[in-house]
């Protein structure tokens, strides 16, 4: 992705996979470049995280307010 010609580009690439090979009905990873940001999401949660990502990327400057909860089997922050 690109951000204005006068800033610095950006490339970034996301990656979903489900935890759970061949069954894409069951809880999701998410990549961020190389790095492991989320384990344990369901396809809703995952679908949230995703669109704010995007929406740091498009609007950087915008104040936040995260969408996600911490709440469940998911986990942010990947592994140790």
């Amino acid at each position: 992705m690109r951000r204005d010609a006068g800033e610095e580009g950006l490339d970034v690439r996301i990656v979903i996979e489900p935890e759970t090979d061949g069954d894409s009905r069951s809880l999701f990873r998410l990549f961020v470049g190389e790095k492991l940001v989320a384990e344990g999401m369901t396809a809703a949660q995952t679908h949230l995280l995703v669109g704010d990502i995007l929406e740091r990327i498009a609007l950087p400057n915008k104040p936040r307010k995260s969408n996600i909860q911490r709440s469940g089997r998911a986990k942010l922050g990947g592994r140790p």
